[in-house]
């Protein structure tokens, strides 16, 4: 469906409903709700129409001048006029668990009743109508879940393969264990079904041409080799085409195109650098955990026991510190780009190729730990005359602890967020491995890097 006609946030909103869609999942009458609305806002505020923009999107259409514009002027018939309310009501129903499981059915009946509506504004604004396609619809319902079934399948048959070639000598020891780990589905199981798909599809690739390969024996060679060539192959393309006074389009997009699949289909991983190990920062972070725990719940206790107030948001300060701690204690030395952003509380961001770190914590971190400490200091200063000089201690000390414990935290991440190695097949299906330097923002061969960072590459 085109939206040249719309803003970038209903393009976004439409662009969820279809990946609900492809999910089979209930999540539908959210975006749809979602899309309903924005789509009416947009409409209404292009067209100047005066409309309480807090009140929710069931009393936007309700207010006369919404119905006097969309009777009048869009000349908008009954039906669609009558099912606009009906299906916002069912939308908002679901939410409190009253609609039944998503069918194709009501995909097709929404969506008919959404297209007829944008149509009549199409209509008056003279762009073309959009044809709605239910063949389309029907195709796609339940596409993520089919194409992850299929994924999973061929992961088995490659395990069997692996095995095979391995107990054949056709696989070294090093490359079969490097293998196994891209076989273990439940790492990747964790995951949302889209993301799921994102990394089977890109350990199928590198799987299949693994065990199809014959000359494993030299594959570090091929790989310094080939990782040398392909980063002169992009220099010289370029430099010849800035001597000859033009790029050729043809040929800058199918350099574009080589090096897009390389990065999309190669596995990405943090690795840690710090000058102090990773098994330093584990224990600090443990003791540092253990002891904000013990305190908050000493803490927490007397409170209760003492003011008769359960501290709720000091609580949930108990769990995340928990969380953190354990989250740390299972870090690994290298750990995928996708792993240390979904179980960091730093916020990361979806570059072109990878996820990056962008050291701004969390805004649930934030809140509230700033809840707690003010939440415990309101009743410390309001219940003075019932708390003793040790509980006052304590919650200085927690404090303490707390600050520490973050910028441990913070000191541990940045040790982890400062190189990326980049392992994946190049358009000749051969094996390379490239490095990528954060606060650079550059890429590096593996040769190259090892004669520019020494001292980085000693601590991989």
């Amino acid at each position: 469906m085109g939206f040249t006609a719309f803003d970038d946030l209903v393009k976004k909103r439409f662009e969820t409903l279809i990946k609900n869609i492809k999910a089979a999942s209930n999540s539908f009458y959210d975006s749809y709700l979602d899309l309903l609305e924005c789509t009416i806002k947009y409409i209404l505020d292009k067209n100047n129409i005066p409309y309480n923009s807090s009140r929710t999107c069931g009393e936007i259409i309700k207010d006369p001048n919404v119905i006097d514009f969309f009777t009048n002027t869009l000349l908008i018939d009954k039906h669609t006029i009558n099912k606009l309310p009906d299906y916002i009501k069912k939308c908002n129903d679901h939410k409190h668990k009253k609609e039944k499981l998503l069918g194709i059915d009501s995909i097709i009946n929404y969506l008919k009743v959404y297209y007829d509506f944008v149509n009549y504004y199409f209509k008056y604004i003279n762009e073309l109508e959009f044809v709605f396609n239910k063949d389309y619809f029907i195709s796609i319902f339940g596409e993520t879940e089919r194409l992850n079934k299929e994924y999973k399948s061929e992961i088995e048959e490659l395990r069997k393969k692996l095995e095979e070639a391995y107990q054949t000598n056709k696989l070294s020891e090093n490359s079969y264990n490097e293998c196994k780990e891209l076989l273990a589905l439940e790492k990747i199981e964790k995951y949302a079904l889209d993301e799921q798909n994102q990394l089977l599809k890109a350990h199928i690739g590198i799987l299949s041409n693994t065990i199809k390969s014959e000359e494993l024996s030299n594959r570090v060679k091929e790989i310094e080799r080939l990782n040398r060539e392909i980063l002169l192959s992009i220099r010289n393309k370029e430099k010849e085409a800035k001597n000859n006074g033009f790029i050729d389009e043809l040929k800058r997009k199918e350099l574009e195109k080589e090096v897009d699949d390389f990065f999309r289909m190669s596995i990405k991983k943090y690795i840690f650098v710090g000058l102090k190990s990773i098994n330093y920062y584990k224990l600090l972070i443990f003791l540092l955990g253990i002891s904000i725990i013990t305190c908050s719940v000493i803490l927490s206790y007397n409170m209760f026991v003492n003011l008769e107030i359960f501290p709720l948001f000091g609580a949930i300060v108990i769990i995340q510190t928990f969380l953190l701690t354990i989250k740390t204690l299972f870090r690994k030395k290298k750990e995928l780009d996708i792993n240390l952003a979904y179980g960091s509380n730093y916020k990361f961001t979806r570059s072109r190729y990878f996820y990056i770190n962008t050291f701004e914590e969390k805004k649930s971190f934030k809140v509230i730990r700033i809840l707690a400490i003010i939440e415990e200091f309101v009743f410390l200063v309001g219940e003075c005359n019932k708390i003793n000089i040790p509980m006052i201690i304590l919650y200085i000390v927690i404090i303490v602890l707390y600050i520490f414990f973050l910028i441990v935290n913070r000191n541990f991440m940045e040790d982890f967020s400062v190189l990326i190695e980049i392992y994946g097949l190049n358009h000749e299906r051969k094996y390379i491995k490239m490095y990528y330097l954060t606060f650079e923002n550059n890429f590096y061969s593996e040769e190259e890097f090892s004669e520019k960072f020494k001292s980085l590459k000693n601590r991989i």
